[in-house]
């Protein structure tokens, strides 16, 4: 009996030992997680690489604004001046503004468009300020388009009135008027 009983208890033991994974299971295990590891350093370091572009972008853009602002402080204020001038000189539609009201014909009578040309400018002045006048039917069709000047200095923060009669024909139900043009002084 004794001999039956280590003979079952060896039995037991060979078949414990045979069910777990095998020393080729074992390595492959091994091998998926060592590759596993090495995956998931390579994020990291891809990682990291991409938050130094940022970083640096962030760097070089908070650089450029510093050095825009360094430049602004060690210019004169006759310097400034210039280039405010350079900008508003170049940009005349950027600083010209246009307010106005319409008189509609009476039977035989011509329209009139009575307005300002308002100039935000800080130190440019404009002049022979074209106007762009757009007739419309009452459907939104574009019917006339006509095209006035107004010869005239507007002198930086201030305005200059205008008055056009014209006729805008007898389907007209809406009128528009912009800037489209101006010569800087």
């Amino acid at each position: 009996m004794k001999n039956m009983l280590s003979s079952i208890i060896l039995l037991v033991g060979l078949t414990i030992i045979s069910c777990g994974p095998s020393e080729a299971e074992i390595k492959q295990k091994q091998i998926e997680i060592e590759k596993a590891k090495a995956d998931s350093i390579a994020q990291v370091i891809e990682l990291k690489r991409l938050r130094d572009e940022r970083d640096k972008a962030i760097a070089d853009s908070v650089a450029q604004v510093y050095e825009a602002e360094l430049k602004a402080k060690e210019s004169s204020p006759s310097e400034l001046k210039k280039d405010l001038i350079t900008i508003e000189r170049e940009n005349p539609m950027r600083y010209l503004d246009i307010k106005y009201d319409l008189d509609f014909k009476l039977i035989g009578m011509k329209d009139v468009i009575k307005g300002r040309i308002i100039n935000k400018a800080t130190l440019a002045r404009y002049k022979d300020i074209e106007l762009e006048i757009k007739c419309y039917s009452k459907t939104k069709t574009l019917i006339k388009t006509l095209r006035k000047t107004v010869y005239e200095y507007v002198q930086p923060r201030s305005s200059k009135n205008f008055q056009y009669k014209f006729k805008s024909g007898k389907n007209t139900k809406t009128i528009s008027v912009r800037i489209i043009r101006a010569k800087s002084v």
